[in-house]
């Protein structure tokens, strides 16, 4: 493991501490709950109404001509806990409803596509964000998978203590900011991170 990496798997340790101090100041369980939805993994936080961690990969064979169309609606997570997350909570908020595992990595049909669009894949994000830099990084993973062959990605959000800002009537945590994680396993050893502000307020 390189200088580089080791400095990334502490950052993402000391990410998930803060997640847990927040958590404990809250006085709310801390433990996500794991969901396999089988285009990709989500670690879900029903304290938080939205995912600490999605991880995935990226294959051309998952890239396909599938586009996203105005009838493809975000709808409830019937495998999270009651009081479940739904599309309505984020309307009026100046928030826009972000994807961890984005749409057009599953892309090769309409029902893979469409797996994307669950709440619990979520993420409250400024429209600046969701539109540009964490979309670039989302076209990173894609060029990254056609050129190697298979792109892993991890994408998680971040809080500090002193987060506290809700949207919908309190129950969706606002983060702070968010990270992602391009890799592969190949000889070409392809490493890159990111982390974005959300405009935090």
């Amino acid at each position: 493991m390189t200088k580089l990496e080791r400095f990334v798997v502490c950052l993402i340790l000391m990410a998930f501490m803060y997640s847990i101090l927040m958590a404990n100041a809250q006085k709310v369980d801390p433990m996500p709950i794991h969901l396999d939805k089988g285009w990709y993994q989500i670690d879900y936080r029903p304290d938080l109404g939205i995912p600490s961690k999605v991880s995935w990969m990226v294959r051309p064979s998952d890239l396909g001509p599938t586009k996203r169309k105005p009838t493809f609606r975000f709808r409830v997570d019937r495998d999270t806990p009651d009081p479940r997350i739904s599309s309505a909570l984020y309307t009026l908020s100046g928030y826009q409803r972000g994807h961890m595992c984005p749409a057009a990595d599953r892309s090769i049909s309409k029902d893979a596509m469409l797996s994307t669009f669950v709440m619990s894949n979520i993420c409250p994000m400024i429209p600046s964000i969701n539109t540009g830099a964490w979309k670039v990084t989302e076209e990173r993973a894609r060029i990254i998978a056609r050129q190697v062959g298979c792109c892993s990605v991890i994408a998680a959000p971040l809080f500090f203590p002193w987060d506290t800002l809700r949207i919908g009537k309190g129950r969706i945590a606002v983060p702070h900011a968010f990270f992602k994680i391009l890799f592969t396993s190949n000889p070409s050893r392809v490493f890159n991170w990111y982390i974005i502000e959300n405009g935090y307020r």
